[in-house]
């Protein structure tokens, strides 16, 4: 004869310990189970969403004078000596990497204004000249330890905003790790939407520049693949951007800043025809109006290789009357 089912939870309580073990088990074992978990092989994490590029920082507006210069009136390649780091550091009774690091603000700054400029393809900065080499050696592993530090912070950033890095100079003279980060940087695949070219001089001579690419002329006339008479201007130009580390153009305009009015072996080939500008103002101090102020001065007067008409706006500290391209 069978035990009675038990028809109430009240029931089961008054049953024996062992019945309700044996309750207890059969009704785990009728239980349905959970799906069993696949294989650890077969298990795949998403690869992580690339996240997008942060804008380049927001910068006040340009001044109204920029907005209405006309494109043709702008420089398509601005060169920049950003000289007065250490004399701001001196000021304030700093040492003078705390002036390179202050820099770092204004170059960022200056970045974003000339990508925001269309008519602005390249920018070219002096950030270590091959004479900085002389200086300490303290004060020349902060800088170029600076140097490297931005470049890793920054690379990706200005990638995203359309802003491709190139480098010039004896680039073979740095750092093992500053070296090998210029390289992969360089290699990267452009920006799909570029913006600017940014060119660092590293390590860079003018003087050295034009020695080598000569000695790389010799070479190729010793070796019967050059005629000495085919080298010409354009030729030295060429072999400069192909072996010597030259910008990838011209520059129209060179903009130094901390006072002195000199270019210190700051592309001295290539700014042959380029228009100089100096202001007073040190590099940590250097700011979107006085970049305005550059490019305002620049407005107007015409390379002399370059077919534009001049708009008849007298150059700094002359005379309404004097004509452009006039001397004296």
């Amino acid at each position: 004869m069978h035990a009675p089912a038990y028809a109430s939870i009240r029931q089961l309580r008054h049953a024996s310990a062992s019945t309700r073990g044996l309750v207890n088990f059969i009704l785990l074992c009728a239980s349905p189970l959970p799906p069993p978990s696949p294989p650890a092989a077969s298990i795949q994490t998403p690869p992580p969403s690339p996240s997008p590029s942060p804008p380049l920082p927001p910068q006040p507006p340009l001044p109204a004078v920029l907005d209405a210069l006309p494109s043709t009136e702008l420089p398509k390649h601005l060169a920049v000596i950003m000289d007065g780091n250490a004399r701001w550091a001196r000021r304030r009774n700093l040492p003078s990497a705390m002036g390179h690091e202050a820099g770092v603000s204004s170059l960022r700054s200056l970045i974003t204004s000339c990508a925001s400029l269309a008519a602005i393809e390249t920018l070219t900065v002096y950030a270590f000249s091959a004479e900085n080499w002389g200086r300490p050696a303290s004060e020349v592993n902060a800088l170029l330890g600076l140097v490297e530090r931005s470049l890793e912070a920054e690379a990706e950033t200005l990638h995203g905003n359309g802003v491709r890095l190139t480098f010039i100079g004896d680039l073979a003279s740095l750092p093992a790790g500053l070296r090998a980060l210029a390289d992969r940087l360089e290699k990267r695949e452009p920006p799909r939407h570029p913006r600017l070219i940014l060119c660092v001089a590293l390590s860079y001579g003018g003087r050295q520049s034009v020695a080598r690419a000569a000695r790389a002329l010799a070479e190729r006339v010793s070796r019967g693949e050059l005629e000495p008479a085919a080298i010409d201007e354009q030729a030295l130009a060429n072999e400069l951007r192909r072996t010597a580390g030259g910008p990838p153009t011209d520059p129209d305009l060179v903009l130094r800043t901390g006072g002195q009015q000199r270019l210190s072996n700051f592309l001295t080939y290539e700014c042959a025809y380029a228009e100089l500008r100096t202001t007073e103002c040190l590099w940590p101090d250097f700011d979107v109006n006085e970049l305005a102020a550059a490019l305002e001065d620049y407005g107007g007067w015409p390379q002399p290789h370059d077919g534009r008409e001049a708009v008849g706006r007298p150059m700094p500290g002359r005379c309404a009357q004097c004509t452009p391209g006039s001397v004296g």
